[in-house]
């Protein structure tokens, strides 16, 4: 049986979309050697589920659809740069998300079970609700980076109404994942 790499998220509008992709246009002039994720790619992941195979794939999309089927819509609010795991050794660059209580807390707790019940371990880390701009490659001469970054802290891309999640498959390709929508759910 094939397996499928997927993950659980919440998509972005285009006005955000723009808003990142120029946010990472003046990132990029740091110079330093990353790996960029185009806009069209950002989301807010819930849950990494790794390779599952389509019998836990549909099995955990009726857990999702019954249990986000009774979950009202929430805003969600996109500000700030910065990197993990800190400005001195910035592997990750990263925008916020927030507030993280409330309606987002309980869409990824919702996340976080389905995963469970369907055998998958549960999450070691806490949930850091973020969105990935880039993943440095080499940390040689990151100085202009850190100082983009840190000119950019007050970035502000913007609000929007999550009114849903989806499940995606993402196939790794030379060129970058290709993510595939498999179901979306929608809240009431």
């Amino acid at each position: 049986m094939r397996t499928m790499r997927t993950f659980i998220a919440i998509e972005l509008p285009e006005p955000i979309r723009r808003e990142l992709a120029a946010l990472g246009a003046a990132l990029r002039q740091s110079g330093v050697r990353a790996s960029w994720v185009t806009a069209d790619r950002i989301h807010l992941t819930l849950r990494f589920l790794g390779e599952i195979d389509p019998e836990d794939a549909d099995h955990l999309s009726e857990i999702l659809t019954q249990h986000y089927a009774g979950h009202e819509s929430f805003r969600l609010r996109v500000a700030g740069v910065g990197a993990f795991p800190n400005l001195k050794r910035p592997s990750v660059v990263w925008v916020g998300v927030g507030p993280s209580e409330g309606g987002l807390s309980s869409a990824h707790a919702i996340a976080e079970t389905a995963a469970q019940t369907i055998g998958l371990a549960p999450e070691k880390k806490r949930f850091n609700a973020h969105l990935t701009l880039a993943r440095v490659r080499e940390a040689r001469d990151i100085a202009p980076l850190v100082e983009l970054i840190t000119r950019h802290s007050g970035f502000c891309g913007g609000e929007f109404d999550v009114t849903g999640v989806a499940l995606f498959s993402s196939k790794l390709t030379p060129n970058g994942p290709v993510y595939k929508r498999l179901k979306d759910f929608l809240f009431r």
